[in-house]
């Protein structure tokens, strides 16, 4: 799909808020993948699909520069509403902190977002449900950002079709 308007990389960064080894790991990958995004907080439109509790989703942003995100609900499965729901804010990037410790495969099926990514080390889904795996060295993060950043300001430069095709049409 093509991008709308807007310069500025929208995210979606799916969590698990309830209590368990999988909601631990997907808190230490939360905190590492919020760290690398704060960086170039000024250029990110974040929101967060939370299962489990969404006021603690709330609670944690509290000491980020994110306090602003937007904070969704997600039902325990996933489904095309959910998908539709996501997909309205247009999103760039989905990444997921949850893995296959939740039913998200509908959910990525329906391509809410134009690139969903998801955490190596972890039980996760593969392509074509998942288009690139996240390196558990979360050092390398910010670059990961940083290319991302760089492929969305390509991509909102561009001219859309409407424009390109007036552009012939003018030229005779």
């Amino acid at each position: 799909p093509r991008r709308t308007a807007g310069a500025r990389a929208r995210l979606i960064v799916l969590a698990d808020t309830t209590e368990g080894a999988a909601a631990a790991m997907s808190v230490a990958a939360f905190n590492s993948v919020i760290g690398a995004l704060q960086v170039a907080g000024a250029q990110i439109d974040l929101a967060v699909a939370v299962f489990g509790d969404g006021q603690r989703m709330v609670e944690r942003l509290r000491s980020t520069s994110f306090i602003a995100a937007r904070v969704t609900q997600m039902p325990e499965r996933p489904d095309i509403e959910s998908a539709r729901s996501l997909a309205a804010s247009d999103p760039d990037v989905l990444i997921d902190l949850c893995g296959l410790a939740r039913a998200t495969g509908p959910l990525f099926a329906a391509r809410p977002a134009r690139a969903i990514w998801s955490l190596s080390g972890t039980p996760q889904y593969a392509q074509p449900l998942v288009d690139a795996l996240l390196s558990s060295d979360h050092a390398a993060w910010p670059a990961v950002v940083a290319q991302m950043l760089d492929r969305v300001a390509v991509g909102a430069s561009a001219p859309s079709a409407a424009h390109a095709l007036h552009a012939q049409l003018a030229q005779g």
